[in-house]
């Protein structure tokens, strides 16, 4: 389980790398590094560790990887909305 943990956050560190290089000139830094460095790594253990562990399917695994994502960019942006007090 430690090695399926390890190689879940390294694929999921990769893919918010390669990610966040392509979305960072469109829509700004805090935009896009903050968000994703909360769910790559997080999603990517996650996601490798529940298979074996609780016997999900894949499928499955992607439906939880969306909607942890989906939280965390929405508390990202009501964070964002509460500093600065304007919709970015």
């Amino acid at each position: 389980m430690l090695v399926l943990m390890l190689v879940g956050g390294l694929i999921g560190m990769v893919l918010q790398f390669i990610i966040t290089m392509i979305l960072m000139p469109f829509f700004g830094a805090f935009e896009v590094m903050i968000p994703l460095s909360l769910i790559g790594m997080p999603a990517g253990m996650m996601g490798a560790m529940c298979q074996p562990v609780f016997g999900v399917t894949y499928f499955d695994v992607l439906i939880i990887g969306e909607l942890y994502g989906l939280l965390i960019a929405y508390l990202v942006y009501r964070s964002n909305l509460s500093l600065t007090g304007t919709p970015s």
